[in-house]
């Protein structure tokens, strides 16, 4: 979404992983992703988008990886 520059589309998903983040718990996550959501409506620069992103991104995975290894020790 982001390198298509499609700054809506983001914004809206932001929004909705918003919710989601705040239901596992990664409250800091939430946090960034309401930034993100802000600053994709103000066209802010696609620099500052993209640290948001990877960042959130990357917390996201961690996550992910966190759970599957939950998961099959179950």
């Amino acid at each position: 979404l982001l390198d298509a520059g499609d700054y809506a589309a983001l914004g809206k998903m932001a929004h909705k992983a918003k919710a989601s983040a705040s239901i596992m718990g990664m409250k800091d996550v939430a946090e960034n992703l309401k930034d993100l959501e802000k600053l994709s409506k103000e066209n802010t620069d696609i620099s500052v988008l993209r640290k948001y992103t990877d960042d959130i991104s990357a917390r996201f995975m961690s996550a992910v990886r966190e759970l599957k290894l939950i998961s099959e020790s179950l």
